[in-house]
């Protein structure tokens, strides 16, 4: 969840404003990393305990005769270019994600080319088509969103601002029983109602 501190930083001087951000607990990143970084230093205090007062001497000096070697010889990593390649796959992914989400504005548009005529039953078709590409985006958002999820936090919500009928949220249930990761299923009724009307 995203914590916003521009009220904090608006007011008071610039050394100020970081310390006053840097101390929030809430959405801090001390708080994301606390229990990892504690045992992070409870390892490295157990293990250099371990290595000064438990180990024989000759191991001591083992350790830092390959120690030495080990920082010496061996030449290091291309940390740049590997994190480089690794930032680049991962805003791949994260934009073939987003490309992923459902567009109702295309759809909207081709619908309307193909299904052409100003009487109810085409007018019926073409909102029904769409009502189904808008719910299909309104269920993904709900998994992205807060925002989405706080407006619609249940089906019974969705239902309530138009996006589903009474049926389809009984079959949307039964669905849900069955598979966690439904968000196409608003996708599938429009293709079979497009290949039901055209028929």
């Amino acid at each position: 969840m995203t914590v916003s501190y521009t009220a904090d930083i608006a007011n008071g001087g610039r050394l100020v404003n970081i310390w006053r951000v840097m101390i929030r607990w809430r959405g801090s990143l001390y708080k994301l990393i606390w229990q990892d970084l504690l045992l992070y230093c409870i390892l490295f205090v157990a293990i250099n305990c371990m290595h000064t007062y438990l180990m024989p001497v000759y191991m001591q000096q083992f350790l830092n005769k390959l120690k030495g070697y080990l920082s010496s010889n061996i030449i290091s990593f291309p940390v740049p270019f590997v994190l480089s390649f690794f930032v680049d796959q991962v805003a791949v992914k994260w934009w073939h994600q987003y490309q992923m989400i459902p567009s109702p504005d295309t759809l909207a548009l081709y619908t309307n080319a193909a299904i052409p005529g100003k009487d109810e039953t085409s007018r019926l078709i073409r909102r029904t088509i769409v009502r189904y590409a808008v719910l299909s985006l309104v269920l993904t958002l709900r998994n992205i969103s807060t925002r989405i999820k706080k407006r619609f936090p249940t089906i019974k919500h969705v239902e309530e601002a138009g996006f589903m009928l009474q049926e389809e949220k009984e079959h949307y249930d039964k669905l849900e029983t069955q598979v966690t990761a439904n968000n196409w299923m608003p996708l599938v009724w429009a293709a079979m109602f497009a290949a039901q009307t055209k028929g």
